[in-house]
């Protein structure tokens, strides 16, 4: 399908760019990017470009970096997403990817919750102790 008009450039596929082809595949490229704006916690794809620098930055194949406390396999998940067309996974595939994911990120967490609620805390006055002695030595510097 080609396409014409105002166009979501930060979202779209190298092919889309340059020759308006939209196909399932340009659409996987897209949700690469979703994937990247939710990692990411809402920032802009390409921030600090504005939608020429980006055209010129995705069809030269460069790709958004990994967002910061990103899963690793999550992160390959987009750069999947990224490939050239006919390499790109189909969404049954990412679909897959990302329940294993969850999958994985829960039983992290639950070991993780299992671990904070077996830690031994200070004793009580502990903290409090602390603080106030902290306070003291900085109203007498």
């Amino acid at each position: 399908m080609k396409g014409e008009g105002l166009l979501p450039v930060r979202w779209m596929a190298p092919e889309s760019l340059m020759d308006g082809i939209f196909t399932t595949q340009s659409d996987v490229w897209a949700f690469g990017v979703l994937i990247w704006e939710i990692t990411s916690l809402g920032k802009q794809p390409y921030p600090g470009r504005n939608n020429s620098e980006v055209l010129q930055y995705v069809c030269a194949g460069n790709k958004l970096p990994k967002p910061l406390n990103c899963p690793p396999t999550l992160y390959q998940l987009m750069q999947h997403c990224w490939n050239v067309a006919n390499d790109r996974p189909n969404f049954i595939h990412c679909l897959e990817n990302i329940v294993t994911l969850r999958d994985n990120i829960e039983d992290a967490i639950l070991s993780s919750a299992d671990i904070i609620r077996h830690a031994e805390l200070p004793p009580s006055g502990q903290i409090e102790d602390l603080v106030e002695n902290t306070a003291n030595v900085s109203a007498n510097v």
